[in-house]
């Protein structure tokens, strides 16, 4: 797996498709998607400023088609969609890219695509590829928020200048959290 991509709650990677990848029909195996929903996840939560980022609680995917074959690649893109004092919540989604080889995956993002965001076949497509499968990921942080070599602080100041420069743009003033995290007033 490469990490193609980083910002502060999001992640994005990529999968070349390798033997010991697939299972038994020579597709890749549901497990791979599952290992990975663990570690992007893991990696969306460090982008928001976690060293350490905690141990699971809990872990769920959806396979909703086949993802390829060797030589084929998978795109994930991870986000951490809350980092709280206790629990950190995490979605991973996952596409089969241009070319892959399962049957109802088409040879390029605009082959079947609708002007919907949906393909014809139905299933989401937003250039990345066909989604091939969906994950949550929680993790206890509680703990993990005391490593030394946490940078929390770094992450508010970007999120805070972010803030800043978004209220000057759109005539919203914002500020960020103890946690980071956005909120928006609009103004009186």
């Amino acid at each position: 797996m490469k990490v193609v991509a980083a910002e502060p709650g999001v992640v994005r990677c990529r999968l070349e498709i390798e033997p010991h990848h697939c299972n038994r029909l020579s597709i890749l195996h549901g497990g791979v998607i599952t290992c990975l929903t663990d570690t992007t996840g893991s990696l969306a939560v460090a982008s928001r400023g976690l060293y350490s980022t905690g141990v699971s609680t809990d872990l769920h995917v959806t396979f909703i088609r086949g993802a390829g074959k060797v030589g084929d690649s998978v795109d994930v893109v991870a986000r951490c969609d809350l980092l709280g004092k206790t629990l950190a919540y995490t979605r991973c989604d996952f596409f089969a890219t241009a070319g892959a080889a399962s049957g109802d995956v088409a040879a390029s993002p605009e082959a079947d695509q609708r002007n919907d965001g949906m393909s014809a076949n139905g299933a989401i497509d937003d250039g990345l590829g066909k989604l091939v499968a969906r994950g949550t990921h929680t993790k206890y942080v509680s703990h993990a928020r005391a490593h030394p070599d946490n940078d929390l602080d770094g992450l508010k100041e970007i999120a805070q200048l972010e803030a800043e420069a978004a209220a000057s743009t759109s005539g919203t003033r914002a500020a960020a959290g103890e946690d980071g995290r956005r909120s928006w007033t609009t103004p009186s």
